[in-house]
C-alpha cells in the first residue's frame, strides 16, 4: 500500500464519537466504522445483505441483534479473502466476540490490537483475544 500506513489511517478515526446508524465523517456505529475505513482505503465493504443495507440494519438490530449480527457475518463472509487467524496482518477486518456474548466487527490495528466504535466510547484501539476472532477477512 502506497500512502499512509494503516495505523495512520485508523488515527484518522481515533476518538470519533460512537452514534447508532452513523457512518461518518463526525461519529460512527459499529459497521460504519469498517465500511468507512474498508471504503477510504479503495475497498469493497458490503452495504447490503439480502433484505438489508447499510441504512436499515440498525432498525434490525434494536430488533433482534443476534440476528443483525448473523447478517453482518454474511455480507463480510461473501467479500474479501479468507485469513486464518493465527495469519491476520494489519487493516484486516475482523469480526469479535464481545465479552457481553454480541459480536463486533473490527480492524486490525497490528500489535494485538483492533480499531473499532464502541458505544458510550467511541473509536478507539483496545487489546483483544485471537480466540474470540469469529470471522477474518483480507480486502486489497
Amino acid at each position: 500500500m502506497s500512502g499512509p500506513s494503516f495505523a495512520e489511517r485508523i488515527g484518522e478515526y481515533l476518538g470519533k464519537p460512537f452514534r447508532r446508524g452513523g457512518r461518518g465523517p463526525e461519529d460512527y456505529d459499529c459497521y460504519g466504522f469498517v465500511h468507512s475505513f474498508g471504503r477510504g482505503m479503495g475497498w469493497e465493504i458490503p452495504e447490503a445483505q439480502g433484505d438489508y443495507t447499510i441504512d436499515t440494519w440498525q432498525d434490525l438490530y434494536d430488533r433482534d441483534p443476534v440476528a443483525a449480527e448473523e447478517i453482518m457475518i454474511a455480507a463480510l463472509t461473501g467479500a474479501g479473502d479468507p485469513v486464518e487467524s493465527a495469519r491476520i496482518v494489519a487493516g484486516d477486518i475482523l469480526v469479535l466476540r464481545h465479552p457481553s456474548g454480541g459480536r463486533y466487527p473490527a480492524v486490525y490495528a497490528g500489535g494485538g490490537l483492533v480499531a473499532a466504535s464502541f458505544l458510550g466510547a467511541g473509536v478507539r484501539t483496545i487489546r483483544f483475544d485471537r480466540r474470540d476472532i469469529v470471522l477474518a477477512r483480507r480486502f486489497r
